[in-house]
């Protein structure tokens, strides 16, 4: 797929979204993980969070490949956010810095 230098900044603004949910989704699956008692259901919301870390990864690779510029800016999404900590159930996300470079080295 080709894509024009005139659609870069518009799909990496909405691989940024997707990218978003993906992290919101680790965060919910991890946080159901402590709070589940079956060991089996911990183990598959376990996978299922590194799963969703996986897929915003990929969202931020494409980003960095699409618009390097645009890496770091994630508008604040008033109405996504209501969704993220409602009952702070962890002490913080686990989420890796936003820095995709950073993220690269300690995985290479």
């Amino acid at each position: 797929m080709l894509v024009g230098p005139d659609e870069k900044v518009p799909i990496a603004r909405l691989l940024t979204f997707l990218e978003h949910g993906e992290r919101m989704a680790h965060d919910c699956a991890q946080a159901q993980a402590v709070l589940t008692p079956d060991t089996q259901s911990r183990r598959f919301l376990v996978s299922q969070a590194r799963q969703e870390a996986a897929h915003a990864f990929v969202f931020q690779g494409a980003i960095a490949w699409l618009a390097p510029k645009h890496l770091g800016d994630a508008p604040f999404l008033p109405a996504l956010e209501a969704y993220r900590w409602p009952a702070r159930t962890c002490s913080k996300p686990s989420w890796p810095s936003r820095s995709f470079s950073k993220d690269w080295e300690k995985r290479s």
